[in-house]
């Protein structure tokens, strides 16, 4: 038995997900999470209805947001951290 069919399906399939992609579908499973969280309770912010457009609307800015504060910092502080470790380019030592 082979290495590659030993693996499970999801794994296999993880591993030819391009590099940039893995951030970007974890923001919209944040952001999908809050928006069914907020979107079953919401009711438009204008008229106060819950059958309006306007309140899945804002369940999905308020989404957003929220994924937004959950994910950029965890973001920002992975990028440091690959800075900090890889060798500047231009030092000669």
């Amino acid at each position: 038995m082979d290495e590659a069919s030993s693996l499970e399906p999801a794994a296999a399939l993880g591993s030819r997900w391009p590099r940039w992609l893995k951030p970007v579908a974890r923001f919209l499973t944040w952001w999908l999470g809050f928006f069914a969280l907020l979107g079953a309770f919401s009711v438009c912010p204008f008229c106060g209805q819950a059958g309006c457009p306007g309140g899945p609307a804002s369940a999905g800015l308020i989404g957003g947001i929220a994924a937004g504060v959950m994910w950029l910092p965890r973001q920002i502080v992975r990028r440091v951290r690959h800075r900090r470790r890889s060798p500047c380019e231009g030092s000669a030592e």
